[in-house]
């Protein structure tokens, strides 16, 4: 069988991996709709990550940026850009490649000197966060970039939380499971947040009772 990937010559090989297995419908509707074949981030918000990551963002044009990237698309970039193409790869179990969507929310990778740099963003907007959620996912990236976040010597991760306001009890809960999150995941001891803006006012629909009671079996529903 003929292996048919072939790579971009002169390219960065993670960064042209990752654009290429970048398959979200979501990501091309929207490039298309803005009239842009590319996300380009706002350099305010490059510098917001920056200073809580203690990262130096280059230029936007020089920051590739994905939307709902799927963990096995990105496990499969790194393996594939430190080997030889081949066919076949082993994947052990606890798979690192398990054909399910789980993602990040938006991925951030560009050039800085040798190494590569790898930022993943997990956003909440009206909803909490999940534990159970975070855990899986720190479970997965401990699989992947090791516990130190050091699995792959010439890319360096990141991963931090955006929502409106900080969740204290996520924290608190997290706290608990002090071994649950890889060190690289929290290098101050606590995972890495920055706050989401949301413009105006926001109104959400709650299912109800007859009394105004939310009710997820309720015959009537309300907004606040």
């Amino acid at each position: 069988m003929t292996n048919e990937l072939t790579l971009k010559p002169g390219t960065n090989t993670l960064i042209d991996l990752l654009d290429r297995f970048n398959r979200k419908e979501r990501f091309f509707l929207i490039a298309e709709a803005l009239g842009r074949p590319t996300f380009e981030p706002d350099p305010a918000f490059l510098k917001k990550v920056g200073d809580e990551i203690g990262v130096s963002f280059p230029s936007p044009n020089h920051v590739y940026c994905f939307v709902d990237f799927h963990l096995d698309w990105l496990y499969a970039a790194l393996v594939l850009s430190s080997v030889n193409l081949t066919d076949l790869h082993p994947n052990p179990v606890p798979c690192n490649v398990t054909g399910n969507q789980e993602d990040v929310d938006l991925l951030l990778a560009f050039e800085d000197g040798p190494i590569t740099q790898v930022v993943m963003v997990e956003a909440k907007a009206a909803s909490p966060w999940t534990v159970s959620q975070l855990l899986s996912k720190a479970q997965r990236l401990r699989r992947i970039f090791g516990e130190g976040g050091d699995s792959f010597p010439m890319v360096k991760p990141h991963f931090l939380l955006t929502s409106p306001k900080r969740s204290a009890t996520l924290d608190a809960k997290l706290a608990d499971l002090p071994r649950a999150i890889p060190q690289w995941m929290k290098p101050q001891g606590t995972l890495t947040w920055v706050p989401l803006e949301m413009s105006g006012n926001r109104i959400v629909i709650t299912r109800c009772d007859a009394g105004g009671q939310p009710s997820k079996a309720g015959a009537f529903w309300r907004t606040k």
